[in-house]
């Protein structure tokens, strides 16, 4: 005699084979509370509707945690950041002026894909740069006078807090497996450690006691870590 199983059936027993075999069998199934089936529906239907509703909700708990303020804040500061790299890519020219079409190869760095235009995205700031066109048509993009004014007070924002800079390099390159780190790792996160532009041609070679410069085989340059500071070596929180 053959006894035909039905297919939820069959799909609950691979279910629970699945959950046992990865040790959850148990709490999936213990908080799963019993409710009558209805006519033509399927266990393992039942078992796939309390999973996703599970994770719906933790979805939503997740998105009440979100705080506004700070999204805010971290937009504003995508959009400095890029106004401050061209605003510093315009300071190390000569004459402080770049073509538009020049600007054009830092398109990664902003984050500006096509087909945006990168002089569209400079007239948002008008008080900070200026755009104009030579006998032969070609657009030019400067700084203005207000720009140039919080560069040097950027400059010297940068100037007085060298030592706090230093001291959050020479943290990270404490924790670092080899005590060292690519200068081109470094690079990525200059702005936030508050390291000026050319920090590879002077600055690093300000503060001998904490780091140096070293030049691998490979030819890839490094900065590693002179002197260990016990007293960095813990969080402030600690």
């Amino acid at each position: 005699m053959v006894v035909q199983v039905p297919k939820g059936e069959v799909l609950m027993g691979r279910l629970r084979s699945w959950l046992q075999f990865n040790g959850n069998a148990h709490n999936v199934f213990a908080k799963m509370p019993e409710r009558n089936v209805l006519p033509g529906e399927s266990p393992f239907r039942r078992v796939c509707v309390r999973l996703m509703t599970t994770s719906k909700r933790v979805q939503d708990r997740s998105k009440e945690k979100k705080v506004r303020e700070l999204e805010v804040a971290t937009e504003k500061w995508k959009i400095a950041s890029k106004v401050m790299f061209l605003m510093e890519m315009l300071k190390s020219e000569p004459d402080m002026i770049m073509t538009v079409r020049s600007l054009e190869q830092y398109r990664r760095q902003i984050n500006l894909p096509k087909p945006h235009k990168i002089s569209d995205f400079i007239r948002k700031s008008p008080k900070l740069f200026e755009l104009y066109k030579d006998q032969r048509g070609v657009l030019w993009c400067g700084l203005t006078n207000e720009a140039e004014e919080l560069l040097d007070e950027h400059d010297r924002l940068l100037e007085e807090n060298g030592d706090k800079s230093a001291e959050h390099v020479t943290r990270c390159l404490m924790m670092s497996v080899d005590k060292k780190l690519p200068l081109d790792k470094i690079v990525h996160f200059r702005r936030d450690f508050g390291l000026p532009l050319d920090f590879r041609i002077n600055w690093v070679h300000k503060f001998p006691e904490l780091f140096k410069v070293v030049k691998l085989e490979d030819g890839e340059e490094y900065l590693e870590l002179v002197s260990w500071n016990p007293a960095w070596a813990i969080t402030e929180l600690e």
